[in-house]
């Protein structure tokens, strides 16, 4: 878990059991994150406004995306299969892929956005969201679909096969969009901050907000 203390300071959480313990991360200020993904114990990465951090087995390291480039989300399942999205200076949406060595600018639709996210399942099952379009890719070819109901960019979740969470309140079926409502405590509205899917199972938890604090919650199914 990352996040900040109440002094503004950078912190990361890994929960041991029921307990929450403190882990080194790198010393990033007080920049905001604008994308997290853990694929284990010694395989984090971090992103902080177009500079990637990788700690593999305790050791961080840095790489820089171009100037001309705004990320704002990365997303993947293994070091072979990472991707960086975000806009460039024309404000369309744009992607990275990191080789092993670098990031290598993606051919893609560029649609036109001021915002972008991302969710690699695979390197063979990529979406990319903006408020516009919707776009995946197949490992072979991008395919677009209308963002007409869910405007509002991420965050992400799987669903089913070839299904997709657009925040909590949308979700893509293999054929359709659905409109879902979430619970919500009548004096304490929920503001949907991050999904995350179990794998093996159909349930998908959400990370909120609410004028009582954070909140955590998981799918009827």
């Amino acid at each position: 878990m990352f996040g900040f203390t109440k002094a503004g300071k950078a912190e990361a959480l890994a929960l041991s059991g029921r307990r929450w313990n403190v882990v080194a991360e790198p010393d990033i200020g007080e920049l905001a994150l604008t994308g997290v993904v853990v694929l284990g114990p010694a395989d984090v990465w971090l992103a902080v406004q177009g500079t990637i951090y990788h700690d593999l087995g305790g050791i961080w390291s840095k790489t820089e995306l171009p100037a001309s480039f705004t990320q704002t989300e990365i997303g993947g399942t293994s070091d072979r299969n990472m991707w960086a999205v975000g806009t460039n200076d024309s404000s369309e949406v744009a992607a990275y892929r990191w080789t092993g060595s670098r990031w290598r600018s993606v051919r893609m639709p560029h649609p036109a956005s001021i915002s972008a996210d991302i969710l690699a399942e695979s390197a063979k099952n990529v979406w990319i969201t903006s408020s516009r379009k919707i776009l995946r890719w197949s490992g072979s070819r991008w395919t677009e679909f209308a963002n007409e109901n869910s405007p509002v960019v991420g965050p992400l979740a799987p669903f089913g096969a070839k299904g997709l969470w657009v925040t909590a309140y949308e979700l893509r079926t293999s054929s359709s969009w659905i409109t879902v409502l979430p619970y919500q405590s009548p004096d304490a509205p929920v503001f949907d901050n991050g999904l995350a899917h179990i794998p093996g199972t159909r349930q998908t938890w959400l990370a909120g907000d609410s004028d009582r604090g954070a909140v955590i919650m998981k799918s009827a199914g």
